[in-house]
Order: structure tokens, then C-alpha cells, then sequence
């Protein structure tokens, strides 16, 4: 009951707001309110600290999927050199592989996404067409070892067909192409952090490998 001017009570109805809703009413109310003008500012300083912790853990994702690819890389270009692919035609037998997923090169990709010359394309791709990317490094590798394929030649044909199956299953799941794919922010700071953080600590666990035990001291100290 609310009690009026004349002295005559009014009976008014109370309202529950739920969290959304009172959100909206913060959001559209009169910022010539001290309540209003704060909780304004709140959710505005709320939404960059959300966004800012999205992009970081996108990008985080990325780099784990981007360093996968890195080592599937490595264990393809051990698998095509067991395979016989000489190390100056790796770069034809990695396009190969480009190709058959993507139906460019590296070069031409650089060029249709417009990403700077000097830039690793990985680190300049999204974790979708990284995934696929990945897949098809370690399937090709599978293959190669698997057919016990011998020949630069033929090894290089593998590469590209292998691609050209994970392009098909992406037309089958109606996904995009990889090569219509926006390029994405450089992860390449990111990269390189890692690496370097990777190798300091191979660095110290070689150190603590040089140094001499407890036990070991204590046996020259016998002798």
C-alpha cells in the first residue's frame, strides 16, 4: 500500500526483474543518474574484459592447433624422406599437398588472403583450416609408411591426393573451402614466445643432466 498526497492509500503492484532485465533497464535508463551512470560504466568495462579474455582464448587455441601442425609437419618431412623426396623438392612435395586441399600454393594463398610475404601462412590462419591441414599431414604420412610408397614421384602424387580426399570430405560436410577462409590475426609473437620458452627449458633439464648427483659425489669423495 502506498500511501498518496490526499492522504488516501493505493495498493501497487510489486515487480521481480530478472538479471536480463535489469540489465536493460541500467543500459537504457537516464545516465544523468549517479546509479545509472555507474552501472553503465560496469557493464561497458565488463564487455571489453570478456572480449579481450574471448580473443585470448581463441588465440590460445589456435597456437595449440597451430603447433600441432608444426610437428605433423616434421614427422611428414621424415616419412617423405624416407619415401625419397630430396630436401630441395620438399617445397614441391609440401604444395602438392596444398593443391590437393586447397587447389593453390602457399605463394598464391599468401596472395589471395593478403598476408605479408616475410609471415608463416599458419600463423595467419584460423584453427579450422588448421585442423584440416593437420589432418592431412598426418594421413599422408600414415599413407606414405603404410604403402611403403618409394619414389619421389610417387610420393609427391600421395601428398596431393590426400589432400584432394580431405577437400572432398569437406565438400561432403558442405564446409567452406579452406582457401575461401578469412585469414586471421598473427599468432606469430605467440609462436615464437613458445618456442623460446621450449627451448630454455630443454636448456635447464640438460643442465640438471650434467650435474653430478648426491651419490655421485659422495662415491668420489670414497675413492
Amino acid at each position: 500500500m502506498v500511501k498518496l498526497g490526499s492522504g488516501a492509500q493505493r495498493e501497487l503492484k510489486d515487480y521481480f526483474l530478472s538479471r536480463f532485465a535489469c540489465y536493460l533497464v541500467a543500459q537504457n535508463g537516464d545516465p544523468r543518474k549517479p546509479e545509472i551512470a555507474a552501472a553503465q560504466v560496469y557493464f561497458a568495462v565488463s564487455t571489453r574484459a570478456f572480449e579481450i579474455h574471448q580473443l585470448r582464448k581463441e588465440q590460445e587455441e589456435r597456437l595449440e592447433t597451430r603447433l600441432k601442425v608444426s610437428e605433423s609437419f616434421k614427422q611428414l618431412a621424415v616419412a617423405a624422406d624416407a619415401a625419397g623426396v630430396y630436401s630441395q623438392n620438399f617445397g614441391i612435395f609440401v604444395d602438392a599437398g596444398y593443391l590437393g586441399l586447397h587447389r593453390h600454393t602457399v605463394e598464391e594463398l599468401k596472395a589471395i588472403k593478403g598476408i605479408p610475404e616475410k609471415e608463416d601462412y599458419l600463423d595467419n590462419i584460423g584453427r579450422s583450416e588448421l585442423s584440416a591441414i593437420d589432418f592431412k599431414n598426418v594421413q599422408t604420412e600414415e599413407k606414405l609408411r603404410r604403402d611403403k610408397v618409394t619414389g619421389e614421384d610417387d610420393a609427391i602424387e600421395t601428398h596431393y591426393y590426400v589432400g584432394d580426399q580431405v577437400r572432398k570430405t569437406l565438400e561432403t560436410l558442405q564446409a567452406p573451402m579452406p582457401e575461401t577462409l578469412p585469414p586471421a590475426p598473427s599468432i606469430r609473437k605467440m609462436v615464437e614466445e613458445h618456442r623460446r620458452a621450449a627451448k630454455k627449458r630443454k636448456l635447464k633439464v640438460a643442465k640438471q643432466d650434467e650435474q653430478p648427483s648426491l651419490l655421485d659425489v659422495s662415491a668420489e669423495q670414497k675413492t
